[in-house]
Formats: structure tokens, C-alpha cells, sequence
């Protein structure tokens, strides 16, 4: 923009095109007719594609969100699992040392003898057998013949599903 003293003001329609986007007719002589110019609305499914990308995003970050508290929720899970696996482990501990101590073998004699009444044996108690034929024993033949043993065995099977 340029100023002259005295004179009318001048102005440099070129630069306040390129910088404000304006149009303007040509010239007359008497006055430039300026007329500046509407932006046109940008092409008309750029509102929807703007819509549909916000509307996918939201989308995305509702995705990730919900793959977060999923996956935190399974880690609270897990942990809960570990503090009772480790609750349990424990108290296996605990009772492996409580079946040590109830059969250990001094708590197994005296329950013996305090509580059963047994005693122990003492070297006058124990009998020594000698063999004079040596470490053989024998069972004789049973003279029964196959209908004795048929019927016994058929006995005992009855006996034992009677009890």
C-alpha cells in the first residue's frame, strides 16, 4: 500500500488479492469496484468423509480402550489365581509337616502304647524255631478230585459276594 500526500489513496489491488483473496473487477478510471470473494464450501462429501473419519476414530480409540481394561481385568485375575495357588502351597506345607510329625515314629509308639495298650517285645517274648531239613517247606498233594474243587471254588466266590 502506497500513500501519496495530497492525493487520493492508491491502493495495490494485486498484493490485497494474493493476501486476502480478493477479486475484483478491472478498474475504471474514477474508482476500482472491489468486490471480495466467498470462499466456496469445500466439495459436498467432505462433511461426511470428515464425520466417518471422527466416527472410525472414536471407534479405534474405544477398541483400544476396551483391550486395555480386558486385559487388566485378566492380569487382576491372574493375580488372584497366583495369591491362591501360593495360599494353597502353603498350607501343604503345612499339613506335609503336620502327617511328619503325627507319623513320626516316636508319636506312632506312644499312641501304641498309650492309647492301644501294646507293649514292647522283649528278648524272653521271642521263640527261635531250627529246621532240621533246612529252609524247605513242603504242602501235600489234596487227593480232591475236579467236582470237590469246582464245587469249593464256586463256595468261596458266593461267600465273597455275600461279605
Amino acid at each position: 500500500m502506497s500513500r501519496k500526500r495530497g492525493a487520493a489513496h492508491v491502493y495495490d489491488i494485486p498484493a490485497y488479492n494474493e493476501r486476502d483473496n480478493i477479486k475484483y473487477s478491472e478498474p475504471s478510471h474514477s474508482s476500482a469496484n472491489i468486490v471480495k470473494s466467498q470462499k466456496k464450501d469445500e466439495a459436498p462429501g467432505t462433511y461426511t468423509k470428515l464425520i466417518i473419519t471422527f466416527l472410525l476414530a472414536g471407534l479405534v480409540f474405544s477398541a483400544v480402550i476396551s483391550a486395555k481394561v480386558e486385559a487388566t481385568a485378566i492380569r487382576n485375575s491372574i493375580n488372584e489365581a497366583q495369591k491362591e495357588v501360593d495360599m494353597l502351597r502353603s498350607e501343604n506345607t503345612r499339613m506335609q509337616a503336620e502327617i511328619e510329625t503325627k507319623t513320626s515314629r516316636k508319636t506312632v509308639e506312644n499312641y501304641a502304647e498309650n492309647i492301644l495298650g501294646m507293649q514292647k517285645l522283649d528278648k524272653s517274648q521271642c521263640e527261635y524255631i531250627s529246621l532240621e531239613s533246612g529252609n524247605v517247606i513242603e504242602i501235600p498233594d489234596d487227593d480232591e478230585n475236579i467236582f470237590v474243587k469246582l464245587y469249593n471254588e464256586v463256595s468261596d466266590f458266593f461267600e465273597y459276594l455275600r461279605g
